[in-house]
């Protein structure tokens, strides 16, 4: 079965274990030939450091990640399977693990202009919002909006679309914290809607973060926790299995008032996570909402 089909089930292992066997297939093949990988051998990693952070496993993460930047490809840094996939794993760590200060400091390490790049300041950006920094958000929006306008004048409509979605995702953050919470919401809202129509680019096995899901965030924040659980529980129709939306669909629903919503949901979430490290701060607050 490929791979797209395990994530899109969110069978975690499976997806693990069928892009370990294709990485170590592909690395064995270059060593043989004495020459650098092929870049799709990056794609197979990026695949499993999005399984492993589904599991709550992240120090398996971070040691795919350190293997990723460690590995010499053919090809050049903008090609489109390194750009994406080396960037993407190492922005994924942060904020699946909403550690809004590390996702705020990541590097860019790819030419700018290039859908690597945007992922970086995409997650540098919602890093900055979420953590109240306006300035930097700003920044980092306007790095989206000049890569934006360069895709559409070469033609590239497809992926100006794509950073077009993470520029409002982190506009709408960066006006929650700046304090007019009607704007956020509803650019939140608008960015969510042009991504569920949206179809998910073959190279990556999720966005970095799903609109649908930073709406949520925003809603429950916010203390919308009704809409909040409806739009988690959205993106769990989109995305099944995928960790945060488990949590906060939880979250929302305890916050809500209804008990056993919220016990089956957390029940999920600890099930899913029985193989991870358990550094989490949400498992901890899982486990009390179940006491």
């Amino acid at each position: 079965m490929p791979s797209h089909i395990f994530v899109r089930l969110g069978l975690w292992d499976e997806t693990i274990a069928a892009n370990q066997r294709a990485f170590e297939a592909g690395l064995e093949y270059a060593r043989a030939h004495n020459q650098p990988v092929a870049p799709e051998r990056l794609h197979a990693l990026d695949y499993m450091v999005y399984a492993y952070l589904q599991e709550g496993r992240d120090r398996a993460a971070r040691s795919t990640i350190d293997t990723a930047q460690r590995l010499v490809t053919t090809g050049t840094s903008d090609m489109l399977l390194a750009n994406y996939n080396r960037v993407a794993m190492e922005a994924r760590l942060p904020l699946e693990r909403s550690d809004w200060a590390a996702a705020s400091r990541l590097p860019v390490r790819v030419a700018e202009l290039t859908i690597g790049a945007a992922l970086d300041h995409f997650a540098r950006g919602i890093g900055a919002a979420r953590l109240g920094d306006t300035a930097h958000a700003r920044l980092e929006i306007a790095a989206l909006a000049a890569t934006e306008a360069d895709m559409t004048r070469r033609g590239d409509a497809e992926w100006a679309r794509v950073v077009a979605i993470k520029r409002q995702a982190v506009t709408a953050w960066a006006e929650l914290a700046a304090g007019d919470t009607v704007a956020a919401l509803r650019d939140a809202n608008a960015a969510a809607d042009l991504e569920d129509v949206t179809e998910k680019q073959p190279v990556t096995p999720a966005e970095l973060l799903p609109a649908r899901e930073l709406q949520a965030d925003m809603l429950l924040v916010t203390g919308r926790y009704a809409e909040a659980r409806a739009a988690f529980e959205t993106t769990l129709t989109r995305e099944p299995k995928r960790a945060r939306s488990l949590f906060g669909a939880a979250r929302a629903a305890e916050l809500a008032g209804d008990t056993a919503g919220a016990r089956r949901r957390y029940d999920e979430y600890l099930a899913q996570m029985k193989s991870g490290d358990g550094e989490r701060p949400e498992m901890a607050q899982a486990r009390a909402a179940l006491r």
